[in-house]
């Protein structure tokens, strides 16, 4: 599988790949993701659909991947490393006492 396949794999199935991090990971919308969080959920979502990827391929993935959801407003750059997740259907709802 080439390179440009692995990105559309997530590039082209934002959901599906937000659902696994979120399995993985406590996000919700509102929340601080970071760069290395994105970067090892790629390379675990692709060892879940059985895909060899490598670290760096896993990488370079999240790097497109972040400059999606940006310029979707999806993601919003809080530092050099970490965005806030603009994402509303993760919100929460709160409890009842």
């Amino acid at each position: 599988m080439t390179f440009d396949q692995k990105k559309n794999i997530i590039i082209n199935d934002t959901g599906a790949f937000l659902s696994f991090f979120k399995v993985k990971n406590p996000v919700y919308h509102n929340s601080n993701v970071f760069f290395r969080d994105i970067q090892y959920n790629i390379l675990y979502y692709f060892i879940n659909k059985e895909i060899k990827a490598t670290y760096e391929e896993a990488e370079a993935v999240a790097k497109e991947f972040i400059k999606k959801l940006e310029s979707e407003g999806k993601l919003v750059q809080i530092s050099r490393n970490a965005w806030k997740l603009n994402y509303p259907e993760f919100v929460t709802l709160a409890k009842s006492a």
